[in-house]
């Protein structure tokens, strides 16, 4: 006995009690017979079905979501392949056990469905990642260490500003190229760094030597020049040294020398000695007077005079600076 769901239209039951009478009354026939195949309809949303292509039924399902099925007489019904389409299944009904392995291929997947939870702990490999798939947000805070990085992966831009300590570089690793023009300050020099060769020719200037930093040491012989000298230090302008006989013996802008009389000489320079100042040693080995006069004869000209201890004029070879 067929038992009508509720709302099951009435066409649909009356087919439906024509599949069990036919089941019912269809008549036993010889073994030699050739069996029967018989064709129904099975509508999913009420659990019934429906007999087809028998005299005075329809010739196919009356509708797209009834599935047809088929069966011989004595034996079990079945379903024709590939007739069950995506509109014969109900929601949810196919379970993981209905699908063969790797059915399930990437078109079958709706944008968005695999999960984290659908993916199997440590089974994705660099081969699954499309390019530039990971970013920031994937990452894990700590987890790229040196290893992960490739040689010269780390650029400027990749580093945050003023966290480079001196624990971070390598020992040479700062040269020249790396230092930015007047970044090495005093401060920044340990004592002692610098010597002769890290100093340009020609560059330091008086600013840059410390009082009294400049001694005997440090200058070259014959360096020195009046103009080098500040003006109040008094420099000689002529020297002479003169012997008894009044000629020059040597001397430094001495033009000529005379003994003009006992004791009396004179000496002329090649420029003007009014307002300079004289002195005059007796003597070039040895003292040979113990008094003299020296004054301007004429305009560079000096006039000297030697004495012995008594007043009484003696010749006497001697030395004349003038300043």
């Amino acid at each position: 006995m067929l038992i009508q769901r509720k709302g099951l239209p009435q066409r649909l039951s009356m087919l439906a009690v024509a599949v069990v009478l036919t089941l019912g009354l269809v008549p036993a026939r010889p073994a030699q017979a050739q069996e029967q195949t018989f064709y129904a309809c099975y509508v999913p949303e009420v659990g019934a079905m429906y007999m087809i292509r028998l005299t005075g039924l329809p010739t196919d399902c009356l509708s797209v979501d009834h599935v047809e099925i088929s069966w011989t007489e004595g034996g079990s019904a079945t379903i024709p392949d590939n007739s069950i389409t995506t509109a014969k299944l109900v929601d949810l009904a196919v379970t993981s056990a209905k699908l063969a392995n790797g059915a399930v291929t990437n078109s079958k997947l709706a944008p968005d469905a695999v999960t984290s939870a659908n993916v199997a702990n440590g089974s994705l490999s660099a081969a699954d990642f499309g390019s530039n798939s990971v970013g920031t947000a994937a990452l894990i805070n700590g987890s790229v260490n040196n290893a992960k990085l490739a040689i010269d992966a780390v650029t400027s831009a990749n580093i945050a500003n003023g966290s480079v300590s001196s624990a971070d570089l390598a020992t040479n690793s700062v040269g020249t190229a790396e230092l930015m023009n007047s970044s090495v300050s005093n401060a920044k020099l340990t004592s002692n760094s610098v010597t002769s060769t890290n100093v340009v020719d020609g560059t330091l200037t008086a600013a840059d030597l410390a009082s009294n930093s400049v001694g005997s040491s440090e200058i070259a012989n014959g360096s020195v020049t009046a103009a080098d000298l500040s003006s109040s230090v008094l420099t000689a302008r002529g020297l002479a040294a003169i012997s008894v006989s009044g000629s020059v013996i040597r001397g430094v802008n001495v033009t000529s020398a005379a003994r003009t009389g006992l004791g009396t000489y004179t000496v002329s320079f090649n420029f003007s000695i009014t307002s300079g100042y004289y002195i005059v040693s007796s003597g070039l080995t040895g003292t040979c007077a113990v008094m003299q006069s020296v004054e301007a004869s004429a305009s560079n000209t000096v006039f000297v005079l030697f004495a012995d201890d008594t007043g009484a004029r003696t010749d006497c070879d001697f030395t004349v600076v003038i300043f």
